[in-house]
């Protein structure tokens, strides 16, 4: 190989905005239409996937035809396939592959399994040998590509995340394409069967029968209003108490037509009423452990209405256009002790915005405990955080607002203090000719608001709080009444339910 007088190192990005970053980065002026050259870089780019596995006819032509007999389809080899409508930009990388002036290649694809597998393929279908390394980017701002181009590998160093990544690939193409054609044949109609579409769609009509064939039965709860001296009123539903530990009774439901229902509305409104059982139970919940795409999703869902996919390129814009958030599709909770390390300068950005909330005065600045940093719970990609940038000079979108504030307030959240609830449980007793009915009262109060202060929350309000009665104490019965119900059909699955 004879190099030029000035040796390339080429860098192939996964699509045309991260190769403009990646060149401003560097220097060069992003300007060409297949590739942006500089003085020591060339950087080119892939448009997502351009090369895939191939299909089973290009493997062996007498698997063009379907036939059951040809089933399983097992390929002793796996010869890679250029995808039709990206084969132009295939072609110029491969040329810069195996131009002269051209020493090595670096891997900028997206920093995780799929990213590897993109530029894995395009690295074997090319046939290129010269040597390569891996630029791994957890953020698109200028200074953390300049971190990741200081912190460089050898390619190899992620061979098990390819070999994670062809593993993945191939038993999709062996499930889908054997599958596929199997029950195609089998039902003489076209189908397609998939790894995880097959069993997610089954989980959904399932459910869906399931509500489609649900008989809602009717039932009452009997309910009675209550009054200490002091007129302070709570309600209370009959239950009947099979342990020892009163508190953990059901309320009881009767059949339409059970005579019972009467007679126990009846001694209720003649009886005289005590509380039997208080039971206050403290409940410290430390501040939620950050996101990874997961979570994110499910909560934009349960927030929003978002879908999965909806969120996932909400984040993606975030992360490539906006560089307001670090790389989206992470499967970890947890910091890096050197990401942790740069938190204060992002913190005293981030929460100018949230000025009206009493965040606590060392917010930022205290170092984080093992609940948020572990280096041994981050593989691939940290937590979804916030870069530092300021985010009142980007133009975000309503929806692109929303999901970076979730990110950016549930940072903050891991300085503040917890959340503390007080939940009571009260046993009212109903005495009348000589039995004695039950009857359970809930109610919580919020004894210290701490991280939840910066909540989103769209859920009903919190019970409320019960007033404070002592045992033996006697109270008044304002009213009591059978109320008809009916029993409800499993709930239909949204994103949020499916992730979980």
């Amino acid at each position: 190989l004879t190099l030029g007088p000035n040796p390339l190192k080429l860098i192939i990005a996964e699509k045309p905005s991260v190769a403009r970053d990646l060149a401003q980065a560097l220097g060069i002026k992003p300007s060409g239409r297949g590739s942006f050259r500089g003085r020591d870089y060339i950087v080119t780019w892939a448009v997502g996937h351009l090369v895939t596995l191939a299909e089973p006819h290009q493997i062996n032509p007498v698997w063009q035809k379907w036939r059951e007999s040809d089933l399983p389809i097992l390929p002793t080899h796996w010869p890679l396939s250029v995808l039709e409508g990206t084969a132009q930009q295939f072609e110029e990388i491969r040329q810069l592959m195996h131009a002269p002036e051209v020493s090595s290649v670096i891997a900028a694809t997206d920093a995780g399994r799929e990213g590897e597998l993109i530029f894995r393929y395009i690295y074997e279908k090319a046939e290129c040998r010269k040597p390569a390394e891996r630029l791994w980017l957890s953020s698109l701002t200028p200074e953390s590509i300049q971190e990741a181009f200081r912190l460089i590998r050898p390619l190899s160093a992620y061979d098990n995340l390819a070999n994670n990544a062809r593993g993945r690939s191939r038993s999709d193409w062996l499930v889908g394409l054997n599958f596929s054609r199997a029950y195609s044949l089998k039902q003489n109609d076209r189908w397609t069967v998939g790894r995880v579409q097959t069993p997610t769609l089954a989980m959904v009509v399932e459910r869906t029968e399931a509500i489609q064939e649900f008989v809602p039965e009717a039932y009452f709860e009997i309910e009675a209003r209550f009054a200490t001296a002091r007129k302070e009123e709570f309600r209370g539903i009959y239950f009947e108490a099979k342990t020892k530990d009163l508190a953990k009774g059901e309320a009881k439901r009767f059949a339409p037509g059970d005579s019972a229902v009467e007679a126990i509305v009846a001694r209720a409104r003649r009886g005289q009423a005590r509380i039997k059982k208080r039971d206050d139970k403290q409940q410290k919940i430390p501040p939620p452990k950050l996101y990874d795409l997961t979570e994110l999703q499910k909560d934009a869902n349960r927030l929003f209405g978002f879908q999965a996919k909806y969120t996932l390129d909400l984040s993606q814009s975030l992360y490539e256009s906006h560089k307001l958030l670090t790389y989206p599709r992470s499967d970890s909770r947890y910091l890096s002790t050197s990401v942790a390390a740069t938190l204060p300068g992002i913190v005293a950005v981030i929460r100018q915005a949230y000025q009206d909330v009493d965040l606590r005065s060392d917010t930022g600045i205290r170092a984080l405990g093992s609940a948020f940093v572990d280096d041994k719970k981050v593989s691939d990609h940290h937590a979804i955080i916030p870069t530092g940038k300021d985010p009142r000079s980007a133009r975000m979108s309503v929806d692109e607002a929303k999901v970076f504030d979730l990110v950016a307030k549930r940072l903050l959240m891991a300085w503040q203090d917890d959340l503390i609830k007080s939940q009571s449980t009260v046993v009212t007793e109903i005495l009348c000719d000589g039995l004695s009915d039950t009857y359970k009262s809930s109610g919580m109060i919020v004894l210290q608001e701490g991280w939840r202060a910066l909540e989103r929350r769209t859920r009903a309000a919190d019970a409320s709080a019960l007033p404070f009665v002592r045992e033996a104490e006697d109270v008044s019965v304002k009213k009591v009444e059978s109320l008809r119900k009916e029993t409800k059909p499993p709930p239909a699955f949204s994103d949020a339910t499916l992730l979980n």
